[in-house]
């Protein structure tokens, strides 16, 4: 029982930094396309 809710929360926390870091370099994309357009 331990073992599957341990299990789990290490699943949950991996979600939420995979998430994490996908936004993260989808805004860093956005900003620098914005740049690089307003500079062209």
């Amino acid at each position: 029982m331990y073992q599957m809710n341990n299990k789990n929360l290490f699943c949950i926390t991996c979600t939420q930094v995979s998430y994490q870091i996908l936004t993260c370099v989808r805004v860093f994309l956005w900003k620098e396309r914005i740049h690089s357009h307003s500079f062209d």
